[in-house]
């Protein structure tokens, strides 16, 4: 039977985590595994505000994974892709978190809070605009 252990929030990118519409957010996690292969695990991660009692997710993104037969404890480390749509506003100290899901026992959870940014993406403006044409 595949267990799993020390689920966390290894790293991400880019750190500062200054982002705009338009950008990639990479969440790379790590955890350990015993057992059998097991290809059914999911990374589910997302960006939003954390209170007291739950997570406010705004984007989101899910990977399923799959991990090796191993003997003893192994650590995996692996990641996924948010993209930063106009669905989050403009603000600061936004939270992360991701979740290892669809395992055997309990669901295992890491949390990153205040990390990230998101900038307003600046309208293009025009002035003294002129156009010309030449009939040919």
């Amino acid at each position: 039977m595949s267990q799993f252990r020390n689920f966390s929030i290894y790293y991400v990118v880019p750190d500062p985590a200054i982002l705009k519409v338009g950008d990639y957010f990479r969440v790379v996690c790590k955890l350990e595994h015993q057992g059998e292969f097991y290809t059914t695990a999911k990374i589910h991660a997302a960006i939003g505000t954390r209170g007291a009692l739950r997570f406010d997710e705004i984007l989101a993104r899910e990977e399923t994974i799959s991990v090796s037969s191993d003997a003893t404890w192994w650590t995996y480390i692996t990641g996924l892709y948010i993209l930063i749509t106009s669905a989050i506003a403009p603000g600061t100290n936004y939270d992360l978190y991701a979740k290892l899901i669809n395992i055997p026992g309990a669901d295992l959870y890491s949390y990153k809070d205040n990390i990230i940014t998101i900038e307003a993406v600046q309208e293009a403006t025009f002035s003294n605009l002129s156009v010309s044409y030449s009939k040919i």
